[in-house]
């Protein structure tokens, strides 16, 4: 199987279907009656960088990434990876713990519960 995206002019991913082995962009385009831009994409994941074609992720053709939607408003977006970076990392998981962005206080918040006490 094939995986393909419609790209609209603001260059959003408005569509994605999925389409036989031997399917081409040129047939689907015609086959969608739609005059976007249509391009074949993994089924997911990829190759590290940018996001994936998946409707509402946004075609960057400069540098043919994908990205993501910026999750929250204090992200930046990374222009070496193309995904979107929080303003302080996240720390370090323990095991023991859940960080949860904040946007908030623009910073990371542990949301584990806390460890039973014998």
């Amino acid at each position: 199987m094939k995986y393909f995206v419609e790209i609209a002019p603001s260059n959003k991913v408005i569509n994605k279907v999925v389409t036989s082995d031997d399917e081409t962009e040129a047939g689907i385009k015609k086959i969608m009656k739609s005059s976007n831009t249509w391009k074949e994409v993994p089924k997911s994941g990829g190759d590290g960088v940018g996001g994936t074609g998946h409707v509402g992720n946004t075609w960057d053709p400069t540098n043919n990434v994908f990205i993501g939607t910026q999750p929250y408003p204090s992200w930046q977006l990374n222009n070496s990876t193309f995904r979107y970076d929080p303003p302080v990392p996240k720390p370090a998981d323990t095991g023991e713990s859940l960080w949860v962005w904040d946007e908030d206080v623009l910073n990371w918040v542990n949301e584990a519960p806390p460890a039973p006490t014998s």
